[in-house]
């Protein structure tokens, strides 16, 4: 039975993260803050036994996307992997009426 639980205990976790970020590993632990003057930070985890999350482990499996935004002047809106016609569509909006594009935009394409 012990080894049974063992396998489920270890696992394997990958941590993708977009923007400006420094990254420190102190005994096991990623630890992930924002860069100088960084506004936000777009990260995805996933990971198959124990594998930690922004609400805590999970014992299973786990898929998770998510943004901190640390400052709230850096990110009026913030899109996850959006199509990039829609991108430049919402930014001419934004700068027309909102005085100014202040848009976070996170995924594939890398961050903005």
């Amino acid at each position: 039975m012990g080894a049974i639980l063992l396998q489920f205990c270890s696992g394997c976790t990958i941590v993708r993260i977009e923007g400006d970020a420094r990254l420190q590993l102190r005994g096991g632990v990623l630890k992930v803050a924002p860069a100088d003057g960084a506004g936000a930070i777009g990260y995805s985890v996933s990971g198959l036994g124990l594998v930690p999350g922004s609400g805590g482990p999970t014992l299973g499996y786990l898929r998770e996307r998510g943004v901190f935004v640390y400052d709230p002047q850096a990110c009026r809106v913030v899109l996850i992997e959006p199509h990039a016609g829609n991108v430049e569509a919402l930014r001419a909006v934004l700068a027309k009426n909102a005085g100014g594009d202040r848009l976070c935009v996170m995924g594939k394409g890398g961050s903005q």
